[in-house]
């Protein structure tokens, strides 16, 4: 994305949307326990009761799609990690500087601040005021604006595609918070 106009994003998920998605991120799993639970179905493999799953709850298989990985999971695991941290979590993050490729990171607007203090801070702000976009093809885009200013107006812009999300920001941001954690 060269350019953050939001104008030109069109195709995003609804908060209907994502919470929809969260419902089905949690009935999954207990209801693939439940069904290993049951003598007549503990030889179901994983792969037919997904189908079975997908077919009972209306959701419309997509060749390299994996609803495992909708927003919502994505989007709980952030709002987990960045906001239920108190304040003094955030001050033991290190002011040292992060390669922002290496985090999956694609900076549209903001300071040149590569912080990861200052990075985590923007995210929480984000996240905590609901000032996030995701589209269906699973760009994520979150921003940190002052009260009552809108995207166009926003002080900081991170854009992340769905692999650096998952498999950059999101690991990288998990070894880190379980570093302070536990300190």
């Amino acid at each position: 994305m060269d350019t953050y106009s939001i104008k030109d994003i069109t195709d995003t998920y609804s908060i209907k949307d994502i919470i929809a998605q969260a419902y089905i991120n949690i009935d999954f799993p207990a209801q693939y326990i439940a069904t290993m639970h049951n003598k007549h179905l503990s030889n179901v493999g994983i792969s037919d009761f997904y189908l079975a799953f997908c077919k009972k709850n209306s959701i419309d298989i997509q060749e390299g799609k994996n609803v495992l990985f909708q927003p919502a999971l994505i989007l709980g695991f952030l709002y987990v990690s960045f906001l239920l941290p108190q304040q003094s979590f955030f001050d033991k993050i290190p002011k040292t500087s992060i390669n922002l490729d290496e985090w999956g990171i694609n900076r549209i607007k903001g300071k040149e601040n590569n912080s990861l203090q200052y990075i985590a801070r923007r995210m929480r702000n984000a996240l905590s005021h609901n000032n996030f976009i995701v589209t269906k093809n699973m760009d994520f885009i979150f921003w940190d604006a002052k009260p009552r200013k809108g995207f166009s107006e926003a002080d900081v812009i991170y854009y992340f595609n769905f692999e650096g999300l998952m498999f950059k920001f999101i690991k990288k941001w998990n070894d880190e918070i379980k570093k302070y954690l536990n300190s």
